[in-house]
């Protein structure tokens, strides 16, 4: 037995979706600095959300899958945590005051950051 689709609720999510789209792209053109990816991160968040309770249809299902949804959740913040993590300490490389301005060069076998001899013609 198949249920009618709601219409009004499915118009309402379709709506909720285009504007949190629409504030995706506005936020491409705000200067939030190191908070635009955490407004960006909520905001795709928010929108799996609503595709997840009511284009999958998780917000009839039964509980059981609340405890199943949690693990891949768990896993993504875990994941989002140790990236966050490494990119915020990739500057603070021992003996290099500054490593992200230092331009870049080729490496030589010994070890060296002088650049190779010009090649011969």
């Amino acid at each position: 037995m198949t249920r009618e689709p709601d219409h009004r609720r499915l118009l309402g999510t379709f709506v909720a979706l285009l504007v949190l789209t629409s504030a995706t792209w506005g936020l491409s053109t705000l200067p939030l600095g190191s908070f635009q990816v955490a407004v960006a991160l909520a905001i795709a968040l928010a929108k799996a959300t609503l595709v997840a309770l009511f284009f999958m249809h998780l917000a009839e299902a039964p509980r059981v899958f609340g405890p199943l949804l949690a693990v891949p959740l768990a896993l993504v913040v875990i994941f989002v945590g140790l990236t966050a993590a490494d990119v915020a300490t990739r500057g603070a490389t021992p003996g290099r005051a500054d490593a992200s301005q230092e331009p870049l060069r080729a490496a030589r076998l010994d070890g060296s950051r002088a650049p190779p001899p010009p090649l011969r013609q």
